[in-house]
């Protein structure tokens, strides 16, 4: 017991003090910079939530032109924009396209 008690009063005592002051104010300046980081992502986040806000009233304002312009599709429309009717309409038997179509090679 007394071996101990002569290590302990061996220790520098002014070297405890000034490691025990470092730590401290280490611990109180992440403590600081933690608080610090923790209110600017707030801000951002709300930031980032206002602008998710206002694309997805944007996105929904689009989709609604499209819808609407979808819906003013017609013939008549698709005539004054140079397309016609098509008289002969060719269907491709599959059979037939088995047959002549491979990915080998030569004459089929």
């Amino acid at each position: 017991m007394q071996e101990l008690i002569l290590k302990l009063n061996k220790i520098d005592k002014k070297k405890v003090f000034i490691s025990l002051v470092f730590s401290i104010a280490f611990l109180l300046s992440s403590y600081i910079y933690l608080i610090l980081q923790t209110t600017i992502n707030i801000s951002v986040y709300k930031d980032v939530q206002e602008e998710i806000i206002s694309m997805d009233s944007y996105i929904g304002d689009l989709d609604f032109r499209c819808m609407s312009l979808k819906k003013a599709i017609n013939l008549d429309m698709a005539k004054t924009l140079g397309y016609a009717e098509t008289s002969d309409v060719n269907f491709i038997d599959k059979a037939i396209v088995g047959k002549r179509l491979s990915l080998i090679g030569g004459s089929n």
